[in-house]
């Protein structure tokens, strides 16, 4: 389950690795507060998969051509920040697919 479930390969897994380790530290200084500071009890990990649901939202986030110009050669800024800076291009079908998870 999660980033070990084998659906994310190459280097979206590695941006995946990347925010999944973020995420974690998030939850250990947070699982500090709450009981060293705050004098409290965390809640537990909830229990859900939303890996196979969720896939079509994230495919192409690694996107960093804009206007048909590949914006890490012309800026020098790495590629995870310029893929942060404007949503991939999606066709109909992926945009009701995407769609189709909030829809009853």
């Amino acid at each position: 389950m999660g980033i070990d479930a084998g659906v994310i390969e190459g280097a979206d897994m590695a941006s995946l690795k990347n925010t999944s380790d973020h995420e974690l530290a998030s939850i250990i200084i947070l699982t500090e507060v709450v009981g060293n500071v705050l004098g409290a009890n965390p809640v537990m990990e909830p229990a859900f998969d939303f890996t196979a649901a969720t896939q079509a939202i994230y495919a192409g986030e690694e996107n960093v051509m804009h206007g048909g110009v590949d914006v890490t050669q012309l800026t020098g800024i790495d590629s995870a920040a310029v893929s942060e800076g404007w949503d991939e291009p999606l066709n109909k079908d992926q945009v009701l697919g995407i769609a189709s998870l909030f829809l009853a």
